[in-house]
């Protein structure tokens, strides 16, 4: 198991609180790259009728409301059609070629206006990642992975080009990440 350090550990708090607050009370939830620990589907627990964890890193299991399903982002995610009511991605996009594809499996998964939430480091973000990452500060290995660095017009394209209506992206943490929401059609 991946242990995060702390200045990891706290990038993905801030990112938990910022994308929880737009989570709606009672709905079902699909978090797209949980990783081996589930921390935002650990945070919506008691707010969420039911949470799905997908990741390559997780074995199928489940806890009370929460279960994780093993999937592979290259293909069709574990997921039955209209399943959810909201799908979270925390900081995965900038980690694939071309995300086109996962992002129209997200909206496969979602209900009829439901809600996709993405969060992802912004250009300015870079310099600064790439620094901490030499420096051994935060994991070189998921820095260094990123393929690309969106900023909030090219996200807002990449929803609205896989069927989301209603898209905003906005900058959070210092500008140094983006968040974005959009509708299923």
């Amino acid at each position: 198991m991946h242990l995060d350090s702390p200045p990891d550990a706290l990038i993905r708090w801030v990112r938990t609180r910022q994308v929880s607050r737009l989570v709606p009370q009672g709905t079902s939830v699909c978090d797209v790259g949980c990783g081996e620990n589930p921390v935002m589907l650990k945070a919506l627990r008691e707010k969420i009728s039911k949470g799905v964890g997908i990741d390559i890193l997780v074995e199928n299991g489940r806890d009370g409301n929460l279960e994780l399903r093993r999937g592979d982002f290259t293909k069709r995610l574990p997921i039955a059609d209209g399943e959810f009511g909201t799908i979270t991605m925390l900081a995965i996009i900038e980690h694939l070629e071309n995300p086109a594809p996962l992002l129209r499996e997200c909206g496969r998964g979602l209900r009829r206006s439901g809600r996709i939430i993405l969060t992802t480091p912004s250009p300015p973000s870079k310099p600064v990642l790439e620094l901490l990452a030499w420096l051994h500060v935060i994991s070189r290995k998921e820095i260094f992975d990123h393929k690309h660095y969106y900023n909030k017009e090219e996200i807002e394209g990449l929803l609205a080009a896989a069927g989301f209506r209603d898209v905003k992206a906005w900058a959070v943490s210092f500008g140094l990440n983006n968040m974005a929401v959009g509708f299923k059609k």
